[in-house]
């Protein structure tokens, strides 16, 4: 794929909506960082403000859905986009949150333990993990740098986190409700009138920006394919959308990126059977915690060779050349509280499900049954979504290492 390096420059404070309702005495939080749908759904509705009616370079894909009432005339427009992130830049170096295995004190990377005792874990669950460093709830820091993170990968413990208080800062503001009927605050019911909020804003620092990355295709009956991005901004090298809510308005702008992440070729210990997985950014997994392609005894059920798409291939072409499954199993799992998924399905007109998320920073280690099977394995989830829904959109990036074979010295 051609991925555009995206940077994202706010206007003035922007807004990012937990799924919970903004009333009684609950504030609105806004000030969270988005989830990777943010950058997805920002782009695809400035690519319809764009362009409006079909282009003729453009492929259209018409739904025929008896749920949706508008079947006879929706489409699915710009379905090639595809989005990753988005992710802090501060003192101009890309951030990512802190993998779920390094200490709050950031003095620690915890190691694996032989699980010999009986617990409510699935049995697959071989090790559990144990934490040597400071024992402390204060944080160090939510995010580490991109450099620190290739040092982590390597085993070490990073120099430094940064803060979320480095990155932005938070502003609370008061509102008064409105009627999304009448356009005012008068209700024409006195107990319901002049309803007041308190939201949460989001203000980046001077030094902090926000990065994604985005590719897409279009083509017309397999024939012709046509980059959207590349095109989108052909007549200027910024735009201005609208990103997040409240309409938040930001400037964009892009760089063609050979690779998608910085340290896309991390050096592998070749020897070794022990893949490591750390998620960049949430997931939403079939199995709540556990994802949909590991099965209820903890093997892994992706394809060893999974071939690039063929220009006018079909789906059923296109997984007939899939390898066979790899022969790798999950043996241990660090995941942080689920984060809440929700939003609004403008194609139906009502709300999307509400689903939960695997936070991002969660860690995820696989034991291969050989060398060659670690390294595919490695290769599948190195720098792809492996989200179960809406990978698309950006759920599920992770990076990938492998480790060396004894697991008591895996760090």
């Amino acid at each position: 794929m051609c991925w555009y390096e995206v940077d994202i420059e706010p206007r003035d404070v922007l807004f990012f909506r937990d799924a919970k309702p903004m009333e009684a005495s609950s504030i609105g939080a806004g000030a969270k960082w988005p989830l990777p749908n943010i950058l997805h759904d920002s782009f695809m509705s400035a690519l319809h403000h764009k362009w409006p009616e079909r282009q003729g370079w453009e492929f259209e894909h018409q739904h025929k859905n008896d749920q949706d009432r508008n079947w006879k005339t929706s489409s699915m427009r710009f379905g090639g986009v595809h989005s990753v992130g988005v992710f802090p830049v501060f003192n101009g170096e890309v951030h990512f949150p802190k993998p779920a295995d390094i200490s709050n004190a950031g003095d620690d990377i915890a190691t694996l333990q032989k699980q010999e005792w009986e617990s409510n874990l699935p049995s697959f669950l071989e090790y559990i993990f144990l934490n040597n460093g400071e024992k402390t709830k204060e944080s160090a820091g939510e995010w580490i740098s991109a450099s620190e993170m290739v040092r982590y990968l390597d085993g070490a413990v990073p120099k430094k986190l940064v803060k979320t208080s480095e990155i932005y800062d938070i502003e609370s503001r008061i509102g008064i409700g409105i009627d999304s009927e009448t356009g005012t605050a008068d209700k024409g019911n006195s107990d319901e009138d002049g309803k007041i909020y308190i939201a949460e804003y989001m203000r980046l620092k001077p030094e902090s920006s926000i990065k994604g990355f985005i590719c897409g295709k279009s083509s017309i009956r397999g024939d012709k394919e046509t980059d959207i991005l590349k095109k989108y901004f052909e007549e200027s090298k910024s735009e201005h959308i609208v990103f997040g809510g409240q309409r938040g308005v930001v400037e964009v702008s892009s760089i063609r990126s050979e690779s998608l992440l910085p340290f896309a070729d991390i050096k592998q210990k070749i020897n070794g059977k022990i893949v490591k997985w750390i998620l960049l950014s949430p997931a939403i997994f079939s199995g709540g915690w556990k994802p949909g392609w590991v099965d209820e005894k903890g093997n892994v059920c992706l394809p060893a060779e999974k071939p690039e798409r063929k220009l006018g291939e079909s789906r059923e072409e296109w997984r007939s050349r899939f390898g066979e499954a790899l022969k790798a199993k999950l043996i241990a799992a660090r995941v942080d509280k689920p984060q809440v998924f929700s939003g609004w399905n403008l194609r139906k007109g009502g709300p999307r499900a509400t689903m939960s998320v695997v936070p991002a920073g969660s860690v995820y280690y696989f034991r291969a049954e050989s060398v060659e099977d670690a390294q595919a394995l490695a290769k599948a989830l190195q720098g792809h979504c492996k989200s179960d829904f809406y990978g698309e959109k950006g759920f599920g990036f992770g990076i990938a290492t492998i480790m060396e074979n004894d697991l008591d010295k895996v760090n």
